[in-house]
């Protein structure tokens, strides 16, 4: 009878300890930063201020797509994990229209919101 009270006293420390570490991971609050970047075509394109400084609006090209979903405001802001799909952005918002920068045949920049973005 001792083993067995011995036992499930070990039992109920266990559990003791397995939840109350549980109710901590709940409580605790992950925290992503996110880069300003845009998925498109399979490439991920990231905010450049130096070409975007650069940029006239002769060098803005035709429309070529719009951004169909934001990170930063949804429930993947949080998510470490998450992986850009293609027409995802990190900061720029869900309908804002994609262009093409003029004389660039390999589509290395984009002007999405008077920004430029490039791959790196």
């Amino acid at each position: 009878m001792k083993k067995i009270m011995g036992l499930a006293l070990v039992l109920l420390i266990i559990l003791i300890g397995c939840s109350s570490k549980t109710d901590n991971q709940k409580n605790q609050q992950s925290s992503v930063e996110w880069v300003d970047v845009v998925k498109w075509q399979d490439k991920k394109y990231y905010y450049n201020e130096k070409q975007t400084n650069t940029i006239t609006k002769d060098d803005i090209g035709k429309e070529i797509g719009e951004i169909t979903f934001t990170v930063v405001g949804s429930e993947e802001e949080k998510n470490p994990n998450y992986e850009l799909k293609n027409t995802e952005a990190t900061f720029i918002g869900k309908g804002t229209k994609i262009y093409k920068i003029n004389n660039d045949e390999n589509v290395d920049m984009i002007y999405i919101q008077n920004k430029v973005y490039t791959i790196k």
